[in-house]
Formats: C-alpha cells, structure tokens, sequence
C-alpha cells in the first residue's frame, strides 16, 4: 500500500471523509427546503464548532513527510486531539443514505489510468491550519442558521446558481468550465465516464445528469473508501481536484448568500488539505469559463 493510500485508509480520515461529503454533497445536490437537507442544515447549526473541526480533521503535515505518522494527530501548537467523537450528522443517516445510492460500484481489477490533458502541473495549495479551518465551520454554521431562517430566499438563490431555466451563475458540472465550448457532458465528462467504466462504477440514479457534478463527485469519493482508494486517489487527482477550485472560486464570488459563500470557502480549504495532505501530482486544465 502507497503512503497515499495509508493516509486514506486511516480510520480518522475516512470518518472525516464520510463527514465531509455527506454535508457537501447533500448541499450542492439538492435545494435547501427539501426535508434531508433541512435535518442537514439544523445539526450543523447546533453542532459545537469545535467538536466539528475535530471530526474533520486529519491533516497531519508530518505524515506528509513521515510515512510513520499517517493517520495521527492535528499538530501540538494548533489544538489538542479530542478523543473521538460521535459523528456531527449522526442524526442525518437515514438522509445522506440517499447520496451514496445514486451510484453503484463493483471491485474488480483497475489499472490505474494518466491525465488526458496535458496543461498545467499545479503547485501543491497551502495547508489551512486548524484554526482557520474552525473559522470556516463557524461560518457555515451561521450561514445554515440564516438558511433555515431565510428558506425561501436560500432556495431561489441555489436555483439561481446551479439550476435555471436563466443563467446558471455557477454551474456545478465540471465540463462547463474545462469544455472550450462551455457545456455539459462534454470531453472531460465522456472521460470522467469512461474511467468510471474502468473502475467498475455504473450509475443507478440521475442518468440525465452528467456524472461531474460536483455533489456528486464528492459522494463518490465517500463511496469508493475504504475498498478502493487506489481509485479513490485517481478520482481526487484526475477528475475532482483540477477543477474544484476553480468552482469553488466561481461560487463565492457568483453569490452574496451566506450559505452558499460558506460552503465554498468550507469546500475548497477542505479539498485542498486533502490534496496537500495526499500530496497528488495534479494538471490544471485551461478553463475557457472564468
């Protein structure tokens, strides 16, 4: 097993994963008045912040350097590791059950597939420390506490982004901004398919939807861990990380509401610590939407 697949394969890190993308995907995959994503909205809010960057969190720099240390604790100097703790959506099973439903998996053998594109190799981002990754729960938790209080607003607002019939002001479909022609199911999604194929994944649930969604990349990625973090790894590098960020930048400046501004800066320091943290060789692709 790889150091990148030691660092998957840790429990910490796989219920921080879990955590993760049951609120992400959740959020960017359904609107804010349906029930699951209420419950969703309420836990977080009443979740202790603190409690919740713990659960979160598993980005030890060590482990980067020190193959030895995979899986141990935040560092010393930015907070003591709480023992574990029940999972800060526990009351949200039965909810996020629904997102990993959308697709199906076997595990048969994979040979491990190389870029398509040949852009920009990307310098790794740098690692968001405990404190400002705490900083960007608390905005979240906020902001869930204004969409549950603002609901109808919240909902025209995720229309606004990522839905239409108008203008999608932050279209959540990967190909949209790496397609020089600016559309869904385009290249990299007829890519991103094919390694599915590869992989063994089928999809079960939204066939009229392009499979670079980015909730439902993000539900993925769950449902790959802990068997296949060979794929796992490859999804992160291949088809998530080179145009999340862009996305996420897209989003928080597309949007002046609070949950959606929170989620995309809570997303994006996330994933890139991930990506710090796995330490992944990633090509950014020329972006023709900016």
């Amino acid at each position: 097993m790889s150091i990148q697949e030691s660092i998957l394969a840790s429990n910490q890190a796989q219920q921080s994963l879990h955590t993760f993308a049951r609120i992400a995907s959740l959020l960017f995959l359904y609107e804010p008045h349906q029930e699951e994503v209420r419950a969703l909205l309420q836990v977080l809010a009443a979740q202790d912040a603190r409690t919740l960057t713990e659960e979160l969190w598993f980005f030890d720099a060590g482990c980067v350097r020190d193959s030895s240390h995979v899986g141990s604790a935040a560092r010393a100097e930015d907070a003591p590791q709480a023992e574990r703790v029940a999972s800060c959506v526990a009351s949200t099973t039965s909810c996020a059950a629904s997102v990993p439903s959308t697709l199906s998996k076997s595990c048969g053998a994979h040979t491990p597939s190389t870029p398509c594109t040949q852009n920009v190799p990307s310098a790794l981002p740098e690692l968001c420390s405990l404190r400002d990754m705490q900083n960007c729960i608390e905005n979240l938790q906020q902001a869930c506490s204004y969409a549950l209080e603002h609901n109808e607003e919240s909902v025209w607002e995720y229309r606004r982004l990522f839905v239409g019939p108008a203008h999608k002001a932050a279209p959540p479909w990967g190909s949209v901004y790496t397609d020089y022609q600016e559309v869904m199911f385009g290249a990299s999604t007829l890519e991103l398919r094919a390694w599915m194929r590869a992989c063994g994944i089928t999809q079960t649930q939204y066939d009229n939807m392009p499979d670079d969604h980015i909730g439902l990349l993000i539900a993925l990625l769950d449902l790959l861990l802990p068997e296949r973090l060979d794929c796992a790894l490859e999804l992160l590098q291949l088809h998530l990380l080179p145009w999340c960020g862009h996305f996420f930048g897209i989003l928080e400046r597309e949007t002046t509401h609070p949950l959606y501004r929170a989620l995309a800066r809570f997303c994006n320091a996330y994933l890139n610590n991930v990506w710090y943290i796995t330490q992944l060789s990633v090509v950014i692709p020329h972006f023709y939407r900016v």
